[in-house]
């Protein structure tokens, strides 16, 4: 086989179309032919670490021009079981009298010539492979719709809707008091009705990676982990706020705390969740996807520091210039001050500047997550 890459060059056996649990014979820009087992929890390594040839015979590659790697091998259809005892697991040991999927990946190799993660979305068979018969086998890019529409979901929740259902509640409580929406406070109308979408984008995207995975979960790698602690956070959010003391209510700090201390928990949480994400086998977007998010992090803490620096500002401003009270009893005629409405037409500016680049960055991500690498 031969391929274009820097490091290695490899072809995948697997039982079904995903990643993990597969038999992989590596070739190296150095001219190492290895036979490895790749399992999602403990990546690519060799079926027998004292033979990297386990199984194979006539090998000969290596770099086939700058770039470019070419290599040859035979191997077994089955093994006997003295020869399986060898293996690390004999379930390492694929028996090609049967038929499998065919992958076919490129990556990096380490210093000491061992193949590192893939770099791209492995191409893969439209159909097993039958290894007794001589034909044709068209492969393309593993499209993931699934796990695709499973990140989109993500991104759309916590990058766009959470993110700014949570400025709504710290910063624009004053603002529009005059105004009802839904015979609600605005901020509270747009806060609830974004965080609640985001609960079911949660839900509908998890049932969508599950349904990816076969219905099958694995915690062995920090995604998955962080995903799951992230979404339950996101699902207790609005079982404490239907179960929310009154506003007058002795005991609404502590559910003003708790409400606080779990959404702004779930937020920084589904930041690492997403890049993680984005380094999985089943998206493994590019570097600038990587970039883009870490553009919109920026972004989100900026305009969290300029409002809450501007909220301190108006409220200095608001008790320095207070009216002298006077005694109790002499303000009774008094007309009630009007409203304060200082800070509203900036508050204004920044929401919807926020909303705007915000928006671009996330279109840009969705994007490139469900059009790559096609």
């Amino acid at each position: 086989m031969s391929g274009i890459s820097d490091g290695y060059i490899a072809v995948g056996f697997s039982k079904d179309m995903q990643m993990g649990d597969d038999n992989v014979i590596a070739c190296t820009n150095r001219g190492t032919v290895s036979n490895n087992y790749q399992f999602n929890k403990a990546g690519p390594g060799p079926i027998d670490p004292n033979n990297l040839h386990f199984g194979l015979s006539s090998t000969a590659g290596g770099s086939d021009g700058p770039g470019r790697i070419s290599c040859s091998f035979s191997r077994k259809k089955s093994f006997s079981g003295a020869r399986k005892k060898r293996a690390r697991d004999a379930s390492q040991v694929f028996d090609l009298a049967n038929s499998y999927y065919l992958f076919f990946a490129r990556g990096p190799v380490d210093s000491n010539d061992n193949v590192q993660q893939h770099t791209n979305i492995p191409a893969v068979s439209a159909k097993q492979a039958d290894f007794s018969s001589n034909h044709q086998l068209l492969a393309g890019e593993a499209d993931r719709p699934l796990a695709k529409a499973h990140a989109c979901l993500m991104l759309i929740a916590w990058v766009g809707l959470a993110s700014t259902g949570i400025l709504m509640a710290r910063y624009y409580k004053p603002q529009w008091s005059s105004s009802k929406l839904c015979g609600e406070k605005v901020w509270f109308a747009v806060h609830r009705t974004l965080m609640i979408s985001v609960v079911l984008l949660n839900i509908i995207a998890l049932l969508l990676i599950l349904a990816e995975l076969n219905w099958t979960w694995s915690l062995q790698v920090a995604h998955p982990i962080i995903g799951i602690i992230v979404i339950g956070l996101a699902f207790v959010q609005p079982i404490m706020a239907f179960f929310r003391p009154h506003p007058d209510g002795k005991n609404r700090w502590i559910f003003n705390w708790a409400h606080w201390f779990v959404g702004t928990s779930a937020h920084i949480l589904s930041a690492p969740a997403i890049f993680l994400g984005m380094r999985t086998p089943r998206l493994y977007l590019p570097d600038y996807a990587l970039y883009i998010m870490i553009a919109f992090v920026v972004w989100h803490v900026f305009i969290d520091i300029i409002l809450e620096i501007y909220q301190c500002y108006v409220n200095y401003s608001k008790k320095k210039n207070r009216p002298e009270e006077y005694p109790m009893g002499i303000q009774k005629d008094v007309p009630a001050p009007p409203p304060d409405n200082r800070g509203h037409f900036l508050r204004q500016v920044i929401i919807v500047l926020y909303v705007i680049v915000t928006a671009g960055l996330l279109t840009a991500m969705v994007v490139i997550t469900a059009k790559y690498p096609n």
